[in-house]
Parts: structure tokens; C-alpha cells; sequence
């Protein structure tokens, strides 16, 4: 794979990217850039936080929320939340990821 190259949804990702970034410095958040998704991170009511933006079909975005213990390795509870997010409604479908990953607790 060439150097820039992220994968098919690289493109896809990258488009978003500046909005991803605008949105976690806007609310606290981390963001982090894997090859194949993006992943928004805080910490909230005694457990990490997090949305999980991924490529998804037709130019579209997937975005799963999850929620796991401070400092795990493992993720913990994950839900998918939208499969078919246009980069047009990031930002709005973002704002509700929040609650929803604010909203998960662990068993």
C-alpha cells in the first residue's frame, strides 16, 4: 500500500476529518486517526467514552458508541448506533452519539 494511502475508506475519512476535528476540540473530546476509522473519546460518569466513525456504503459514514472502564485495553460495551450517516449530518448525528455513549452503562 502506498505511503497516504488509508484503505478504501481513507478517502472517505479523511474528507471528514477537519469536521471530526473541529467537533472534539469543541467538546472536550480525543480524537484519534486509525487507518480504516476515527474514534472520538472522553471520559464521563466513571467510565471512558467513545464514538467510533467508520466507512460505510455508498459515501456514507457508520458510527458506533461505546463506554469501558478507565485505562482498559479492552473497549467494553459497544453499540452500533447509525449505519448510514451523510457527511452532510456528522455534526448533528455526532451531538447524539454523545448521549447515547453517555447513556450506556457496564454489566
Amino acid at each position: 500500500m502506498a505511503e497516504g494511502d488509508l484503505g478504501s475508506g481513507g478517502g472517505l475519512l479523511r474528507a471528514n476529518d477537519a469536521k471530526l476535528t473541529v467537533f472534539a476540540l469543541a467538546n472536550g473530546m480525543d480524537l484519534a486517526r486509525d487507518r480504516d476509522e476515527r474514534r472520538l473519546e472522553w471520559y464521563n460518569g466513571g467510565l471512558e467514552r467513545g464514538i467510533r466513525v467508520e466507512p460505510g456504503p455508498e459515501g456514507k459514514l457508520t458510527i458506533h458508541v461505546g463506554a469501558w472502564p478507565f485505562g482498559a485495553r479492552e473497549r467494553g460495551a459497544e453499540a452500533p448506533y447509525a449505519d448510514d450517516v451523510a457527511p452532510e449530518a456528522l455534526a448533528r448525528t455526532l451531538e447524539a452519539a454523545i448521549e447515547r455513549a453517555n447513556a450506556l452503562k457496564l454489566d
